[in-house]
């Protein structure tokens, strides 16, 4: 399901993304769903408040089995979101938010290939949430409505024989499913006028042609 983009983001069945004016919600989908699964793989950088007890093994470059408090180091979203919770760790913004990223993004974010940014409104929807970051819910927002408009344009645009690859390749996770989703249905409208001017082809060449002039003449 797609709808206009100034409040919901729907990703795929069960799972969409809230953007508000200045607030932001990610409602998780179920339990085993793998993109969900492989976006709350995706490493933040996080600094440990207190020590973390048998986490070394985080941390290449740490020799003892425990994390020592101040370190800062990459850990996936969901366990930065699970020792934030408790006040053991505070996660920060990867560099994709802000920066020369965020420059890039706000300058005209239609040409940003975000292929290595694969779950970037997953993450970045969450970790807004999580630190309480209205300006980057609004940055979601602003930018997910500035390419909605032109992933739309190109799916119902694009043609069954057409190479999309060029195109799909430069989006992220949420935004192919609603490329692939403007896409079937675009290609469905097709199949269905197709279907039907036959139809009434086949219908007119049923009726004999003088009937057809004598049915018009009766019209006149």
């Amino acid at each position: 399901q797609i709808l206009s983009p100034p409040s919901i983001i729907h990703t795929r069945p069960f799972v969409c993304l809230i953007l508000g004016e200045n607030t932001s919600t990610f409602i998780m989908a179920g339990y085993y769903d793998i993109t969900e699964i492989l976006a709350q793989e995706e490493n933040v950088p996080t600094k440990m408040k207190e020590e973390g007890y048998n986490l070394g093994y985080l941390d290449s470059g740490c020799v003892d089995k425990d994390l020592a408090a101040n370190r800062k180091i990459e850990m996936p979203v969901w366990m930065s979101s699970c020792l934030a919770v408790k006040q053991l760790a505070s996660p920060f913004l990867p560099k994709v938010y802000e920066g020369k990223y965020k420059e890039h993004m706000e300058a005209d974010p239609t040409v940003i290939d975000m292929h290595r940014m694969f779950f970037y409104y997953e993450v970045g929807i969450q970790l807004s949430s999580l630190l309480n970051d209205n300006q980057l819910a609004h940055q979601m927002r602003t930018i997910f409505e500035k390419r909605y408009t032109h992933i739309l344009d190109k799916s119902f645009n694009s043609s069954a024989s057409s190479d999309i690859s060029s195109f799909t390749t430069t989006l992220t996770s949420s935004e192919l499913s609603i490329f692939q989703a403007g896409h079937k249905s675009s290609q469905d409208f097709e199949k269905w006028k197709n279907t039907r001017n036959e139809k009434i082809a086949s219908s007119s060449s049923l009726v004999p042609s003088s009937a057809r002039k004598r049915k018009y003449n009766e019209m006149r």
